[in-house]
């Protein structure tokens, strides 16, 4: 059971609705008030390389008194520059939010409810109104004070990182805490129903639990 609190962090109340920060609590949060516990925050979105991520955390790094900090940064919503008068634009543009918030909030509620199957407990962050999903992940890792950033590698060639830039790199670069980037083995590559460009030949096996446990 999932209990569901929504926090708005615009000033504005009109733009309200399309910087909501929705947040979720998993039903026992309240196991999670010791201030000794480690925050394990993981960044989802709908990929197979992010739920291969949040299993691999399962498997490998979460302990029972952890926090499991699920981040999803929604689809940014454009509100048309032409053709609609000001409140026709609102309008659409919190049309389109509404859609993207139940998204999230259904993609974070799966997530949770893998987790708290195991007897973890977690809370789940669906954020709204950033230009990039990488600065918003940055971000709020610093605000959870996260002990450790989970991350999935995307598949995406040395090209595409130099010109688009890599969310990835940006976080293992910019967040405060360490950052653990999940990278799947072939045989896991070729398991998954992706682009064939994204099954990159460096792929290479993620380490042992030992290894990243050190952190």
């Amino acid at each position: 059971m999932l209990a569901l609190h929504a926090n708005s962090v615009a000033t504005g109340a009109a733009r309200a609705s399309l910087f909501h920060e929705i947040v979720l609590e998993s039903e026992n949060i309240d196991a999670a008030a010791a201030p000794t516990k480690r925050t394990v925050a993981i960044a989802v979105d709908a990929s197979q390389y992010a739920h291969h991520a949040v299993q691999w955390a399962l498997d490998n790094y979460i302990r029972q008194d952890d926090l499991v900090a699920f981040i999803n940064v929604r689809t940014q919503v454009y509100v048309p520059a032409v053709g609609l008068d000001g409140n026709a634009s609102l309008e659409v543009a919190e049309f389109a939010e509404e859609r993207y918030i139940e998204d999230s909030k259904q993609l974070l509620g799966s997530f949770m409810k893998l987790v708290s199957q195991k007897g973890f407990v977690s809370k789940g962050f669906s954020l709204g109104g950033f230009q990039q999903r990488r600065h918003a992940i940055v971000e709020k890792c610093t605000q959870l004070n996260a002990h450790v950033l989970i991350c999935a590698s995307r598949g995406v060639n040395a090209v595409s990182r130099a010109l688009l830039g890599s969310v990835t790199d940006y976080c293992a670069h910019h967040c405060t805490c360490p950052v653990i980037v999940v990278r799947p083995t072939r045989k896991e590559l070729d398991a998954m129903t992706v682009p064939a460009h994204h099954k990159y030949p460096e792929a290479i096996p993620v380490p042992p639990s030992a290894a990243v446990n050190k952190i």
